[in-house]
């Protein structure tokens, strides 16, 4: 009877220790994440739509400021909270209104990062983010061939000039067709000089391209996730999570590092 009793104590104590643990594990995590997205690295835009909801995070340098306006959005379960779910079918989208932050200096570059997960190969512009039809923007092609033979699946980052004439344009994966159904962080720098455009995937850099003009930073435009207006006028068919905006061009380590406080 003893024994028992023992077994029953050190087995509340270990599942004790172990729930303590977790929630430690869980609040230096959200520690972390925080203090890399303040205001030092300038982020303008975070959301991790965790709370069911399009409210832009309050440390970033948008603060309400950039709070969305969803339309026929859902939110599903994913690996760390929720995330936002687009299906073109019903032309469902999030539109964050244009804010001096989301225009970015001639100094210092800026970076897009977010999770994504494919839902559907058939969908042709399955819109990430766009702001403005001579501004930026990036989708998924489920049908590319350009860098291999045959049909090829690759993410797609088009960020145009001043006139709509000049543009940078990348298009790559991580060496492997893009899977339905698999998370994928991916981060665009446009550097400082604003003529470079960088894909990174998964903390990696897989491709670059270069314009002869500076790209177009000043658009004011509002910036719409799983929707693009103007030419294309096309909706996402995708699942989104932490997308965030940084008013400069990270470097390779600080996008590694990120990739791995988000995962």
């Amino acid at each position: 009877m003893k024994n028992k009793k023992w077994i029953f104590l050190i087995s509340s104590g270990l599942i004790f220790l172990i729930i303590i643990y977790y929630a430690v594990s869980e609040d230096f995590n959200e520690s972390e994440k925080i203090d890399f997205l303040s205001d030092k690295n300038e982020a303008s835009v975070f959301f991790d739509f965790n709370g069911e909801d399009v409210m832009n995070s309050e440390i970033t340098k948008c603060g309400k400021n950039c709070n969305g306006i969803e339309k026929n959005v859902s939110f599903v379960k994913d690996f760390d909270g929720l995330a936002t779910k687009f299906e073109s079918q019903n032309e469902s989208w999030i539109t964050i209104p244009h804010d001096p932050s989301l225009s970015f200096g001639e100094v210092n570059g800026a970076t897009i990062a977010f999770f994504v997960k494919v839902d559907s190969h058939s969908h042709k512009h399955n819109m990430v983010y766009n702001k403005g039809d001579v501004g930026w923007g990036y989708f998924y092609n489920p049908s590319y061939d350009g860098l291999y033979e045959g049909e090829y699946r690759a993410f797609q980052a088009l960020w145009t000039g001043d006139n709509g004439k000049e543009y940078a344009n990348v298009m790559c994966d991580d060496g492997k067709e893009i899977e339905l159904n698999k998370w994928y962080f991916v981060t665009h720098v446009l550097e400082s000089e604003h003529k470079t455009l960088k894909q990174y995937i998964n903390g990696i850099e897989y491709c670059s391209d270069t314009s002869e003009q500076p790209l177009n930073t000043d658009s004011f435009d509002d910036l719409n996730l799983g929707h693009v207006e103007g030419t294309y006028n096309d909706f996402g068919h995708l699942t989104l999570d932490n997308f965030i905006i940084f008013n400069r061009s990270l470097n390779a380590d600080e996008i590694l590092e990120l990739y791995q406080k988000l995962s």
